[in-house]
């Protein structure tokens, strides 16, 4: 776990976010938005950088999709 750390700044408010449970990337952006108060706001570039490298890092995983959905979908 020490070699995650520092965590950056966007990248431990997205953690936050979805330690409540499953968002869609906008679902995140406003969520990190909200608990910031407006300090932190992360656009769709970044996030999505961002939940790319949490994802390879494994960090977080995809969650699975609703049966007959596919990827694009959402």
């Amino acid at each position: 776990p020490l070699s995650f750390l520092p965590l950056t700044p966007f990248a431990f408010q997205a953690l936050l976010a979805l330690a409540e449970g499953e968002r869609h990337g906008y679902g995140i952006m406003k969520e990190v938005e909200e608990r910031s108060g407006g300090t932190v706001k992360l656009r769709t570039g970044t996030l999505y950088t961002l939940l790319a490298r949490l994802l390879e890092e494994g960090l977080i995983a995809e969650a699975p999709l609703p049966e007959g959905a596919e990827r694009g979908d959402e």
